[in-house]
């Protein structure tokens, strides 16, 4: 049911509460950030983001999103690489009254809130109008996704599993990387929304707002994509898009992305994936998977190597997530797409701690600094505290991998907790 409540000064005090601190201590933690850079993105958050997060849940209200595993609405992250670390946060776009009857997803309130973000950081909405002229569902194909969720979520889950119970599925989502005082922006859209309430595929409808963007992404580019997809198990489905938003006069470098899954996590799998069907044989591909293999297992979070057949189980099948995604990342004039690997440790860890000892063990494999001393241990604890803490959902969420010709990138994301009021 749609929810009509107005956030209030209690909300926004509650959404600050829980959102400020830990963005804070992880700016801090970077080392990238002066006490000015700190107290603009701080500003910037106050101001532009946590008056769309609606009502903050309470007991009568208690409503979680589906955009982290703990039900808050906002992700942070570390983007670790040769250069200095960013810090950076995506948030799910509710609406500051949350979802409305005729409009469920907060359409006409995101489109205000990009037109407001692009006046205050200068970029221009052109893909991001032309994602959502296309992908935004009409009130009657929310109405259809809602009824068909349940039907959805089933379909994929071994058999047997019964799906959780959820409100509404996210379909859009802002993303800030903060690069010393400057904002970086991203969008994310669902195109599941759009295909479950109009019963059809979006794969055709996606390609061809690739085709007519300015500049367009390259006709190679889009076949390679779409051969790929059909070759792999399953529907040939896209789970989420992403644009980068950036200045008109910089469009020819921004990234079309596209997010699958697979319900395999074997190492076979990640080679079929990162190479896109065997299309990427060159020496930074090639690099990037002799490093991920020596890594694998502790990604994982398993203690030992496993072979490249091995199935990690997930925690809880339940769970509305997958064993592994890749983003496919297309920039103008590019023929053939750059891949990186994203894993959802929280559907394989046991704690967070032992967490923590995995990744220092992959930064030192990967030659970050982050391994010595202690230092991401220390910065977990600043922003989210004991990491030995008995939570009932992780801190950690989901990791990223990829190579480039200056060295590895990884990021890692972190959901804040959600509590009641």
């Amino acid at each position: 049911m749609a929810n009509q409540a107005s956030m209030t000064n209690l909300d926004l005090r509650y959404w600050m509460r829980h959102s400020v601190p830990p963005l804070l201590a992880l700016l801090r933690a970077a080392g990238s950030y002066s006490e000015a850079d700190q107290g603009k993105h701080i500003q910037f958050l106050c101001d532009h983001v946590l008056p769309n997060f609606g009502p903050r849940p309470t007991d009568d209200s208690s409503s979680k999103s589906w955009f982290t595993q703990s039900g808050f609405p906002m992700d942070l992250s570390l983007n670790l690489n040769a250069g200095q670390p960013k810090v950076r946060y995506a948030w799910e776009f509710i609406g500051p009254n949350g979802p409305e009857d005729g409009d469920m997803y907060a359409i006409g309130a995101l489109r205000k809130c990009l037109a407001s973000l692009s006046t205050e950081l200068g970029f221009s909405t052109q893909w991001a109008d032309a994602l959502l002229d296309a992908l935004a569902p009409t009130s009657e194909e929310a109405t259809t996704t809602q009824q068909n969720i349940q039907q959805w979520q089933a379909s994929l889950l071994p058999p047997g599993v019964e799906p959780k119970a959820g409100a509404r599925l996210p379909f859009a989502a802002v993303a800030f990387g903060l690069d010393g005082p400057r904002t970086d922006t991203k969008l994310y859209i669902s195109p599941q929304i759009k295909e479950m309430g109009s019963v059809k595929s979006m794969n055709e409808t996606i390609w061809n707002v690739a085709r007519h963007l300015e500049p367009p992404i390259s006709q190679n580019a889009i076949t390679a994509v779409s051969e790929f997809l059909l070759e792999r198990p399953g529907p040939p489905c896209m789970d989420l898009l992403c644009v980068d938003l950036v200045k008109e006069q910089d469009l020819h470098r921004a990234r079309f992305k596209i997010y699958i899954h697979t319900t395999s996590n074997s190492f076979n799998t990640v080679q079929q994936c990162i190479t896109l069907g065997g299309r990427r044989q060159d020496e930074v591909t090639l690099k990037s998977l002799e490093v991920l293999r020596s890594i694998w297992h502790l990604l994982l979070q398993e203690k030992e190597e496993v072979t490249n057949d091995y199935e990690k189980p997930v925690n809880d099948p339940a769970m509305l997530v997958m064993k592994l995604f890749f983003c496919i990342e297309i920039t103008p004039g590019q023929d053939l797409p750059d891949v990186k690997l994203q894993v959802p440790i929280f559907n394989y860890l046991k704690s967070d701690s032992e967490t923590i000892e995995n990744l220092e063990k992959i930064f030192q494999k990967c030659g970050q600094e982050w391994a010595v001393n202690g230092k991401y241990k220390e910065a977990f604890e600043l922003a989210f505290g004991d990491p030995s803490t008995d939570r009932e959902v992780p801190i950690h969420g989901h990791t990223s991998f990829s190579c480039t010709a200056s060295g590895v990138y990884q990021t890692l994301y972190f959901s804040v907790p959600r509590c009641l009021e």
